[in-house]
């Protein structure tokens, strides 16, 4: 695995652990203020709506969080090729 593709993938792995934190933290927040009973009343639990709220949260914040991640990576493995490269230099 060469050092680009272990970005890559740590990068993704970062957006999806971000991703699943933010859309179950969503879904908590709808699930405990369910003011209008959109998500569970009487009837019982609508778990399209209550997995739909999950799943938009996760959309938007993963691929966001991965691209972040990712640009940051890329941000340090520079910095810290530069330093190696100049510690070699000056030896």
């Amino acid at each position: 695995m060469t050092k680009r593709s272990r970005r890559i993938l740590t990068a993704l792995i970062i957006g999806i652990v971000i991703g699943l934190c933010c859309a179950s933290l969503m879904m908590y927040v709808a699930w405990n203020h369910n003011a209008q009973g959109e998500i569970q009343n009487e009837n019982g639990v609508n778990w399209y709506y209550w997995m739909a709220i999950g799943l938009s949260w996760f959309a938007v914040t993963a691929p966001i969080a991965g691209i972040i991640s990712w640009f940051i990576l890329f941000l340090l493995a520079s910095l810290w090729g530069q330093r190696v490269r100049l510690e070699k230099e000056n030896s």
